[in-house]
Parts: C-alpha cells; structure tokens; sequence
C-alpha cells in the first residue's frame, strides 16, 4: 500500500470513521469477514462487482494461519489487484 509518489501512507489516511465497527458478530469467522467487506462495499472502498472476490481472498489468507491476535482482537487481510480498490482498513470488534 503505497501513495501516488511512493511513499507508505499514514495510518489516518486508511483508517476512517465509517469503516470502525464495533459489536461484531461472533458466530464464526466467515461472518466477520463477510461484515468486514460488506462495510467496504457500503462505504465505496471496494465495488460490489469485487466483493466476493475479495472475501475469498481474506478466507484463504486466514486458511493459511490464523490472524487472529487474542482478545478480540484478529488482522484479517489479503492482497487483490481488482483495479478499483481502494486501500484501507476496517477496524472492527467483536461482541466479547
């Protein structure tokens, strides 16, 4: 994730209000990961088109090793090259 000239951005930069969730569901994995990206798709950080996509991404990233941190606390990600992503990050906390 990189700027226009290069450089890393800053966290406030990827970080936004309206993708801050709290209360997550705590029913499974997939149900996180599938909040999480339709809260991109909501705010415009991914198309719709994308999304599902991009889910399987996340899934087979944390098919490979778990992200979770403990404490409610996991860094789902994946790398996709969809052309009209737009970096970010959601911050989201599930129900403990």
């Amino acid at each position: 994730m990189a700027t226009g000239d290069g450089t890393a951005p800053n966290l406030a930069s990827v970080i936004r209000a309206e993708n801050t969730l709290t209360n997550l569901p705590r029913e499974d994995r997939g149900a996180v990961i599938k909040a999480l990206m339709q809260n991109f798709v909501a705010t415009g950080r991914i198309s719709k088109a994308h999304a599902a996509a991009a889910t399987k991404c996340v899934q087979l990233r944390e098919s490979l090793g778990s992200t979770a941190l403990g404490g409610g606390v996991a860094l789902p990600h994946a790398r996709v090259d969809f052309g009209d992503v737009d970096d970010g990050i959601i911050v989201g906390r599930i129900e403990l």
